[in-house]
């Protein structure tokens, strides 16, 4: 993810888009060569990117925080 993250021309929500999207895939390449075993994983994923003075974050699935 790190190598899709840094390799990605464009906006910095692009290239964050383009990392959380290499996970999916391996997450569902994982799961479907375990189907019918009941061995599923499930991503929950939070992502941050610090640059300048400027911190990105993304969030996909049902993730919490406390504060």
């Amino acid at each position: 993810m790190v190598q899709r993250f840094y390799q990605s021309s464009g906006s910095l929500t692009s290239a964050i888009r383009s990392a959380a999207e290499t996970l999916n895939q391996t997450l569902m390449e994982r799961n479907m060569r375990t189907t019918g075993k009941g061995q599923y994983l499930v991503g929950r994923l939070m992502l941050g990117v610090l640059r300048g003075s400027q911190f990105v974050t993304a969030q996909s699935g049902p993730t919490t925080s406390s504060t």
